[in-house]
Protein backbone atom coordinates (compact mmCIF):
# COMPACT_ATOMS: atom_id res chain seq x y z
CA UNK A 1 0.00 0.00 0.00
CA UNK A 2 1.41 3.63 -1.12
CA UNK A 3 1.37 5.75 2.02
CA UNK A 4 0.75 8.98 0.11
CA UNK A 5 -1.59 8.17 -2.99
CA UNK A 6 -1.82 12.14 -4.86
CA UNK A 7 -1.57 15.60 -4.15
CA UNK A 8 -4.12 18.15 -5.34
CA UNK A 9 -2.71 21.94 -4.84
CA UNK A 10 -0.75 21.83 -1.46
CA UNK A 11 -2.98 19.31 0.11
CA UNK A 12 -1.96 15.34 0.11
CA UNK A 13 -3.88 12.42 0.09
CA UNK A 14 -2.94 9.60 1.98
CA UNK A 15 -3.95 6.47 1.79
CA UNK A 16 -5.12 5.56 5.41
CA UNK A 17 -7.20 8.62 5.85
CA UNK A 18 -8.91 7.97 2.50
CA UNK A 19 -9.42 4.33 3.63
CA UNK A 20 -11.34 5.86 7.02
CA UNK A 21 -13.32 8.34 4.96
CA UNK A 22 -14.71 5.45 2.88
CA UNK A 23 -15.33 3.42 5.77
CA UNK A 24 -17.32 5.84 7.58
CA UNK A 25 -19.14 6.91 4.44
CA UNK A 26 -19.97 3.21 3.74
CA UNK A 27 -21.05 2.47 7.68
CA UNK A 28 -23.41 5.54 7.24
CA UNK A 29 -24.87 4.74 4.01
CA UNK A 30 -25.70 1.33 5.00
CA UNK A 31 -26.85 2.36 8.33
CA UNK A 32 -29.06 4.89 6.81
CA UNK A 33 -30.58 1.94 4.61
CA UNK A 34 -31.00 -0.67 7.64
CA UNK A 35 -33.08 2.71 9.96
CA UNK A 36 -34.79 3.21 7.03
CA UNK A 37 -35.78 -0.72 6.64
CA UNK A 38 -36.67 -0.65 10.48
CA UNK A 39 -39.01 2.50 9.78
CA UNK A 40 -36.60 4.62 12.25
CA UNK A 41 -36.09 7.87 11.44
CA UNK A 42 -32.73 8.84 8.58
CA UNK A 43 -31.68 11.30 10.54
CA UNK A 44 -30.46 9.54 13.33
CA UNK A 45 -27.70 7.18 11.37
CA UNK A 46 -25.92 10.71 10.43
CA UNK A 47 -25.76 11.96 14.15
CA UNK A 48 -24.85 8.55 15.35
CA UNK A 49 -21.93 8.27 12.72
CA UNK A 50 -20.72 11.73 13.44
CA UNK A 51 -20.65 10.86 17.24
CA UNK A 52 -18.69 7.35 16.88
CA UNK A 53 -16.30 9.40 14.53
CA UNK A 54 -15.69 11.91 17.88
CA UNK A 55 -15.72 8.98 20.15
CA UNK A 56 -12.99 6.97 18.00
CA UNK A 57 -10.55 9.74 17.94
CA UNK A 58 -10.76 11.07 21.31
CA UNK A 59 -10.41 7.15 22.00
CA UNK A 60 -7.38 6.64 20.17
CA UNK A 61 -5.66 9.51 21.35
CA UNK A 62 -6.37 8.87 24.79
CA UNK A 63 -5.13 5.32 24.59
CA UNK A 64 -2.30 6.36 22.83
CA UNK A 65 -1.58 8.78 25.57
CA UNK A 66 -1.85 5.82 28.60
CA UNK A 67 0.04 3.67 26.12
CA UNK A 68 3.45 6.07 25.86
CA UNK A 69 2.92 7.69 29.20
CA UNK A 70 6.61 9.14 29.83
Amino acid sequence: MYPEIGQIGPIHIHSFGLMVAIAFLTANHLFTKDLKRRGFNEETASVVTLFAFIGGLVGAKLFHLIENYQ
